[in-house]
């Protein structure tokens, strides 16, 4: 997904149940605003596991987490090249399984945690 508005966005926002989404094998890169966008503060769970991916070269983040509800795990990805690489708003998550790359960002940002992977 490249040189658009805004790359992949995860919305859990605006409902009571749980979404789960998996991004795999994908590049996201060169759009205007962020690479991998996730959010909830609703009633439900956002949750979005990132692999072997690369989000890289967008505007404003490579990835982010916004809401208490929104959890982003990532596993063997690489972020680079983007104003901020790791974006947390309002309470959001993004939390390493290991094997990640983030660097050369304007602001690298950090993951919230990390797992180990079983």
């Amino acid at each position: 997904m490249e040189g658009n508005a805004n790359g992949i966005t995860i919305d859990g926002r605006s409902t009571s149940g749980s979404t789960k989404t998996a991004v795999r094998d994908s590049a996201i890169a060169a759009n205007a605003a962020f690479g991998i966008y996730a959010a909830d503060s609703g009633g439900g769970t956002t949750n979005v596991t990132v692999e072997e991916s690369s989000s890289g070269n967008n505007t404003t983040f490579g990835i982010g987490s916004s809401g208490v509800n929104s959890t982003v795990r990532v596993r063997y990805s690489a972020v680079t090249g983007n104003g901020t690489g790791l974006q947390i708003a309002s309470s959001g998550k993004i939390i390493s399984l290991g094997g990640n790359s983030v660097r050369g960002n304007t602001a690298n940002g950090s993951f919230t945690a990390t797992e180990a992977q079983q």
